[in-house]
């Protein structure tokens, strides 16, 4: 049980570097399901610490800016123990990634009008966050999730953007290699280019090509490319 036996944690969603997720219920009626981010807090120096609970809240700090937005994934509270941080989130039905490789809900029955209703969405979260100065950094199938999926046709699928961890207010960044790699603008890895000749990559420009490889995604079912790398001919050719 969390927060005084009001949320009760069900089962792992999943885990990343920094971070575990939970499907969580209230335990009083109508007894919700929420999603909970679940933050260790580090056990390194305490100067290290410092700086990894700043990184930890600013996910929390910033998704308090930008919601209440219909296709960004909201906040409801976060909660602090001695031992980690919890970020009470909206929970949904999946996400993008288990739709587009599993293929086995309605959202795919109509494809054409599915891409339009996804990706319309996905942008006005994408362009929600850069009208406040916050740029994603790790657009990426499994952090587009899908909430309402329909039984039958028509699709009306809700989208919501979510994982804020990676994301910026920096308009210019150094921090090459930051997000997925499959996602990754080329002038954002940390191999690419710019990273060797010192320079810097613009976090808005990478969103946008993020967003492309999605609707990619979207559209075929699969990725253009074997690797991101400037080898590999198909991703040279983007």
């Amino acid at each position: 049980l969390l927060d005084g036996g009001r949320l009760r944690l069900t089962k792992m969603l999943g885990s990343g570097a920094f971070a575990v997720v939970y499907l969580a219920e209230e335990t009083a009626a109508p007894h919700r399901k929420l999603a909970v981010k679940c933050l260790p807090k580090p056990t390194v120096s305490a100067t290290e610490a410092a700086a990894l609970l700043q990184f930890q809240r600013r996910e929390a700090v910033l998704l308090q800016r930008l919601c209440p937005q219909p296709n960004i994934t909201h906040l409801y509270r976060t909660l602090t123990t001695r031992d980690a941080m919890f970020l009470i989130l909206e929970w949904c039905d999946a996400d993008l990634f288990d739709v587009i490789v599993k293929g086995d809900t309605p959202l795919l029955y109509a494809p054409d009008h599915a891409a339009r209703t996804v990706f319309l969405q996905l942008i006005d979260a994408v362009l929600h966050c850069h009208k406040h100065g916050i740029f994603h950094r790790d657009l990426k199938p499994e952090n587009v999730l899908l909430d309402d999926l329909p039984s039958l046709p028509p699709v009306r699928v809700a989208v919501k953007l979510s994982d804020f961890g990676l994301a910026t207010q920096a308009k210019r960044c150094k921090d090459f290699g930051c997000g997925s790699r499959h996602y990754m603008a080329p002038e954002a890895l940390a191999d690419g280019a710019a990273a060797t000749a010192g320079g810097h990559y613009h976090p808005a420009a990478a969103d946008v090509w993020s967003l492309g490889v999605i609707l990619i995604n979207i559209l075929t079912g699969k990725n253009l490319w074997l690797s991101p790398d400037p080898s590999d001919p198909h991703f040279a050719a983007w």
